[in-house]
């Protein structure tokens, strides 16, 4: 408003509350900084310049301002009375902002810049984990740089973006391993502090928080674990040479856990009914995905159609 040359306000809207826009450097004005004011009180108090309730009785207060040419015309009622209003021959026409200047100006939302940036590095450690054709990492680039466009015209938190850069890449570190430990906690703590606090000026809707902390939590817990096991649980990968191996338990196995094979942690599960100790000697019987099935080296509980086949 304060950049605007002449300003209105329609007969019951509000204006004020400017100190929720205003930066620690520049003082909110104190007319309106705190309090809403309507109608002729807004104009009044000098935050607008006139009260106009239609776009033709506010061309015409700029015409009686100096500060466009005369487009009005005065019409004789059958009363006797002037009616003043804007000529026949003058066109009015909006000036509305270019496609591409509106992507970017919905971009350059809080909203959609937030979005945007955790969907680009989602995007991106997908395809670093997946290995795939690219498409994900298109996508992910094209989020990521519509995202930091945003960050650059929004007032944003440098920590706070930094938190955002480190959770994923917390998220990252545990991915790797395929078990969800420290690194996922620190990730998800990080991520929620650098959600609510990624902008200094501008707010977001709780809605926004929850959809960006939740789907993005979701989506490194539940389907990036999915998809790479899908990805990498091929037998074109020749890990059926693992069958037969032993490997050496990490954590007790009742029935899930880690082992220790060739110097490297796995997710194991025990495909009978006898857990195994941390510290036992395991031996792998099957792969599925990226998660070992595995059975104590001697004394596993027989399966029940293994003693039929020896009955018979």
């Amino acid at each position: 408003m304060q950049a605007a040359d002449y300003s209105g306000i329609a007969p019951g809207s509000r204006i004020g509350n400017f100190a929720e826009f205003t930066t620690s450097t520049e003082p909110p004005t104190q007319v309106g900084a705190h309090d809403l004011r309507r109608g002729e009180d807004a104009v009044d108090a000098g935050l607008v310049n006139v009260m106009a309730p239609t776009l033709g009785e506010f061309l015409l207060a700029m015409e009686d301002a100096e500060l466009i040419e005369k487009i009005s015309t005065e019409i004789e009622q059958a009363d006797g009375l002037i009616q003043r209003s804007i000529a026949d021959d003058v066109t009015v026409a909006f000036n509305k902002l270019s496609l591409l200047d509106q992507l970017f100006h919905t971009v350059a939302s809080p909203a959609v810049t937030y979005l945007l940036f955790l969907a680009g590095m989602s995007m991106l450690l997908l395809d670093f984990f997946t290995g795939g054709i690219g498409v994900a990492g298109g996508v992910g680039c094209g989020s990521l740089l519509f995202g930091c466009y945003g960050l650059g015209v929004l007032d944003v938190r440098l920590w706070a973006l930094v938190l955002l850069v480190v959770a994923m890449l917390g998220f990252a570190v545990d991915l790797q391993t395929g078990v969800p430990r420290f690194w996922t906690v620190v990730g998800a703590v990080l991520l929620i502090i650098g959600s609510l606090w990624l902008f200094a000026t501008h707010s977001m809707s709780w809605l926004t928080l929850v959809g960006g902390i939740g789907l993005t939590l979701a989506f490194v817990l539940s389907g990036m674990p999915a998809l790479i096991r899908t990805r990498y649980g091929t037998s074109t990968l020749g890990r059926e040479w693992m069958v037969g191996k032993m490997t050496e338990a990490a954590t007790d196995l009742a029935p899930d856990g880690l082992v220790v094979f060739e110097n490297a942690q796995w997710r194991a599960r025990v495909n009978r009914l006898t857990p195994i100790k941390e510290g036992e000697s395991a031996r792998i019987v099957g792969l599925e995905g990226l998660v070992l099935e595995v059975e104590p080296e001697e004394g596993g509980a027989v399966d029940y159609r293994e003693m039929r086949q020896k009955e018979q």
